[in-house]
């Protein structure tokens, strides 16, 4: 059974055996519930003071309020998000929203990173060209550009996106199969064991010292590509942000990988901690393993050959029988020989429907088909019957109940919540379980003071002005609630803001020179959106040797430097009237000149 109050020593459970003496119960924990606090406290530390609180640590709070930062700017404000659309579109990427971090969620992490993380790669950096711009351009308000500035600056940070790539892979390699596995009440035990046991197995190969080889390293004799800075055999997506910046330049921009050292410390110290926590809170349990090995249809039908060797299900049973042998009606002593005598039908069963089925509609199925054949099963496999009615009562995990708190959470705020109204009807519904009758005075009272409790003023509930409503008569028809709008007001009064903000005179236009990857764009000194635009490498004081005569003004603006992953001082990029003079050879281990657009 599954107790909210799971204290080994206070708990509901451990008192029940306390005072009653039923040492055969059995305590299940949420495996969903325990995942979630698995990776929440793998990121807290315990406070050194003697009193053995523990915190979350610095560098996950401050990650995980930068996290908050980018949701919050861009969620406040229509004017900046539709500038990250424009560079978004701009850079062929999808306009992906940035969501919200919960608190109460610790798998809402998986859906934060995924647009960051498409917004920030070389060559789609649409989250860092927009930062940069609404920080320079005067049509902002000030505090709009210095906080675009302060978050630029916060996460084009080598320890923040050492960190963003870190949990990226983590969620996206471990956690998220694992979370997508726990949301199925009727997941298998022993089969979510063992995938927890291949991802210990991935995290433990990311803290080995061996450096991985990535797809696009080339070992030679002159040469090596790998860097000091891979002490540790990390995901995927962490590897390939290490080797990106190896000479401090992350696509167009550039990151200072001095601390980079305390992030893998940290990053390290977080799989060592996410490893206790799963191994702490996933130990192994003799009975649930053996009633899956027992009863489970999906485990059965994966090692079917297992199933038919002689003798299998007997060391599960003995661990069962000792378990319950004080159970009321329990035979601990028939209870073998009713397996051995029920095995060769349940084989031959499951190799016709052990897998189409959930576990309770394969075995209702099983037992009327035996009883259609035996009349007297149920009394001849009582003991086999009582263990598998135990197997089906005790779920793995309860995901359903877990969802069914979080809505009922999320009526009692103020918040608009997303509920169908089937599940509001459900959730709202009021059981009232007295002997009296609905309309007596006594059942008056309870409804009364229960909706006082409920609507308290000192409570964060949506409903402040909510009156209670009994012996409605029976021709009442409940009418939707609107408040009024001053649509047409509010309408007029942006119309007139629009054209004072209009009025504003109009910077005169200079002399510009267009963009040498024909992108339409112009470039002048006076644009604060072209500070960072590059001029062909041509006129570098690198190619002094070159010619007077040869010399040209070609520029590529920000937009087409940015969507080409080109660093402010590179010495690679050339115009087309000058791009086969510099073909450069391989052998000198310079890169070559990328092509334009």
């Amino acid at each position: 059974m599954f107790f909210l109050l799971s204290g080994i020593h206070n708990g509901v459970a451990a008192k029940l055996k306390k005072k009653y003496g039923i040492d055969y119960l059995e305590l299940n924990t949420c495996a969903a519930h325990s995942f979630a606090l698995v990776g929440s406290h793998a990121g807290k530390e315990l406070i050194e003071d003697g009193t053995n609180r523990v915190r979350t640590r610095e560098d996950v709070a401050q990650f995980e309020s930068n996290l908050g930062q980018i949701y919050n700017f861009f969620s406040r404000s229509a004017s900046r998000l539709s500038t990250l659309k424009y560079w978004q579109n701009f850079l062929d990427l999808p306009e992906l929203k940035f969501k919200h971090l919960f608190d109460i969620r610790w798998s809402s992490i998986r859906g934060c990173l995924k647009p960051i993380i498409s917004n920030t790669e070389p060559g789609h950096q649409a989250l860092f060209a927009t930062l940069k711009q609404i920080s320079e351009d005067q049509d902002f308000s000030l505090q709009d550009r210095e906080k675009a500035l302060d978050l630029y600056n916060s996460i084009l940070n080598d320890s923040f996106l050492f960190y963003l790539h870190f949990h990226h892979d983590l969620q996206e390699c471990v956690s998220g199969e694992l979370t997508k596995m726990m949301q199925d009440d009727n997941i298998s035990y022993t089969i979510l064991k063992e995938k927890i046991q291949e991802k210990k197995s991935v995290l433990n190969g990311w803290l080995s010292t061996t450096p991985p080889l990535t797809f696009d390293q080339h070992i030679d004799n002159n040469s090596n590509s790998m860097t000091s800075t891979h002490a540790y055999a990390w995901g995927p997506s962490l590897s390939q942000y290490i080797q990106l910046t190896s000479n401090k330049a992350y696509g167009a921009f550039f990151v200072d990988t001095k601390n980079r050292k305390i992030a893998e410390e940290n990053c390290h110290f977080h799989i060592e901690r996410f490893l206790a926590e799963l191994e702490r809170r996933f130990s192994t349990s003799k009975v649930q393993e053996g009633l899956s090995n027992l009863f489970d249809p999906a485990y059965m039908h994966k090692n079917e050959q297992r199933v038919r060797q002689v003798g299998y299900g007997r060391e599960q049973l003995a661990v069962l029988s000792k378990k319950y042998h004080l159970l009321d009606s329990f035979d601990s002593q028939k209870v073998a020989t009713e397996w051995e005598s029920l095995r060769p039908s349940l084989i031959s069963y499951i190799a016709v429907d052990g897998k189409t089925c959930s576990r309770k509609l394969f075995w209702k199925e099983f037992i009327l088909l035996q009883q259609s054949i035996h009349t007297n099963f149920i009394n001849d496999y009582k003991n086999i019957i009582l263990l598998l009615n135990i197997y089906l009562i005790s779920p793995t995990n309860s995901a359903e109940c877990e969802r069914g708190f979080s809505a009922a959470n999320r009526i009692q705020t103020n918040g608009r919540s997303r509920l169908m109204i089937d599940t509001l009807n459900t959730l709202l519904a009021v059981r009232l379980l007295l002997p009296d009758d609905i309309r007596s005075k006594r059942c008056h009272q309870v409804v009364a003071k229960s909706f006082d409790l409920w609507n308290d003023p000192d409570e964060n509930r949506r409903w402040k002005r909510t009156r209670l409503l009994v012996d409605v008569p029976d021709d009442y028809e409940p009418e939707r609630q609107t408040r009024e709008s001053n649509t047409k007001k509010r309408r007029a009064e942006t119309t007139k803001n629009h054209a004072l903000s209009s009025s504003k005179p109009k910077r005169p236009k200079s002399t510009a020179v267009k963009c040498a990857n024909n992108c339409r764009r112009t470039i002048s000194y006076d644009d604060p959106m072209q500070r960072d635009a590059i001029q062909c490498c041509h006129q570098n004081e690198y190619y002094s040797w070159i010619n007077d005569n040869e010399g040209c003004s070609r520029w590529l603006c920000n937009y087409c430097r940015i969507k080409l992953s080109i660093p402010t001082d590179s010495l690679t990029w050339f115009c087309d009237d000058h791009v086969d003079m510099h073909t450069e050879d391989d052998s000198i281990g310079k890169e070559q000149s990328p092509e334009l657009i």
